[in-house]
């Protein structure tokens, strides 16, 4: 059987089957993003992203394909996005958006088949918990503030406990 079918044949047919591909490019992966386009303008024609190291892409509606351009940048396609239409994309980036390090921001490009371009924010890497409140300022002084009012009710619940059991001993002789 070796001789019959070689490994170039294999490889071959594993690229041209999309889900077992996904499946064996998973060691490709080195970090994911949540990437939401939003057509704030009017119907915009052939709308791509520029997306350094995108290995896969997933549109929780509409459609999303990598490829490459020709000058050699990796470029999500959305295709045409009507007005007020927003896409949410789950983007697996490998190995190049980790080598391009701070500059990755700058690579990240929005624009449509008219030329237009449009405006691309970058938050984060990290999505830790509570993310969100580091774009609201008001939202961290609120969770301060609660935290500091259960820290006084916590101290004075403690000493009126100490001074309640410490009051009501009984000697024994």
């Amino acid at each position: 059987m070796p001789r019959l079918v070689t490994s170039t044949t294999v490889q071959q047919m594993i690229r041209d089957i999309p889900p077992l591909a996904r499946v064996l490019s998973l060691a490709e992966f080195r970090m994911a993003a949540e990437v939401v386009v939003r057509n704030s303008g009017p119907d915009r024609p052939d709308v791509a992203l520029t997306l350094p190291g995108a290995l896969l892409a997933e549109a929780e509606t509409g459609s999303a394909t990598i490829t490459t351009a020709s000058t050699g940048l990796t470029v999500v396609m959305l295709g045409d996005m009507t007005a007020g239409e927003t896409r949410v994309l789950r983007v697996w980036l490998g190995q190049a958006a980790l080598d391009a390090g701070p500059g990755l921001g700058r690579s990240v490009l929005l624009g449509d088949g008219n030329g237009d371009s449009g405006r691309v924010w970058i938050y984060d890497r990290e999505g830790w918990y509570g993310a969100d409140l580091q774009a609201i300022a008001w939202a961290r002084w609120l969770v301060a503030g609660v935290l500091l009012i259960v820290l006084v009710a916590s101290g004075l619940v403690l000493g009126i406990a100490a001074l309640t059991t410490r009051g009501g001993r009984i000697s024994r002789a």
